[in-house]
């Protein structure tokens, strides 16, 4: 019963979700359940168990609101969740923070003191400690990118590295870059040892992040979605 939006809106009127779940916000935009994408997203966080979610990247937070939503379904008694997703441009990262706390998730806005470091990293992993009370956390990292492109850095002093530094860290990452996507990809295997679920969207598009679904394919252990 936790998947009942699991289905279509193709005959419904105005494509209106064929369920009783509670509603998204109309200001999500870009993806909801009516999509094949948007439904795979929401029953995953629902039905996985998942407790610490990453999503690359925010833009207005439309698929941000569909895995904290899910997540929020998928909770039984005080248990609580924690989403990570991120947005270098600050009024796209606002807007995915209001949306968000549309669909009553504890918002955190964070903008990092640098791209990379070890100050900033722990800025990140102080924001993302565990909730106290149950429901869905949900850090929005602005005006940062996870992995310094162009930038000198040390490696192990990548921000994206924060996500994993307490608790258990990222289960499930859901990968929609404009990129490839490669060394991101690789800090985040690296760094994030309870990562199992891994959802790549694009996968048919040159230069972008489909190498993620070829290379999992050949690698045991894996929840591949693509």
């Amino acid at each position: 019963a936790i998947c009942s939006c699991n289905e279509p809106a193709g005959v419904s009127p105005n494509y209106v979700e064929p369920c009783r779940c509670p509603p998204l916000p109309k200001s999500v935009g870009q993806i909801g359940r009516t999509l094949v994408l948007g439904r795979m997203l929401w029953c995953v966080a629902a039905a996985s168990g998942v407790a610490v979610v990453a999503d690359f990247f925010a833009f207005t937070g439309g698929s941000a609101t569909l895995l904290a939503h899910g997540m929020s379904m998928g909770l039984v008694g005080s248990r609580s969740a924690t989403l990570w997703s991120w947005e270098l441009r600050m009024e796209r990262a606002q807007a995915a923070a209001w949306n968000l706390r549309r669909v009553a998730a504890d918002v955190v806005l964070v903008n990092p003191s640098g791209w990379h470091g070890r100050k900033a990293q722990s800025m990140l992993a102080a924001a993302g400690q565990a909730p106290r009370l149950p429901g869905v956390k949900a850090i929005v990292v602005a005006g940062a990118p996870p992995f310094p492109h162009g930038h000198l850095v040390t490696q192990g002093e990548e921000l994206m590295r924060a996500q994993c530094m307490a608790d258990r860290g990222i289960e499930l990452a859901f990968v929609d870059a404009l990129g490839p996507f490669l060394p991101e990809f690789a800090v985040l295997v690296q760094s994030c040892k309870a990562l199992r679920w891994v959802i790549v969207n694009n996968v048919n598009m040159d230069e972008m992040a489909g190498w993620i679904s070829r290379f999992l394919l050949n690698v045991s252990g894996w929840h591949l979605l693509t």
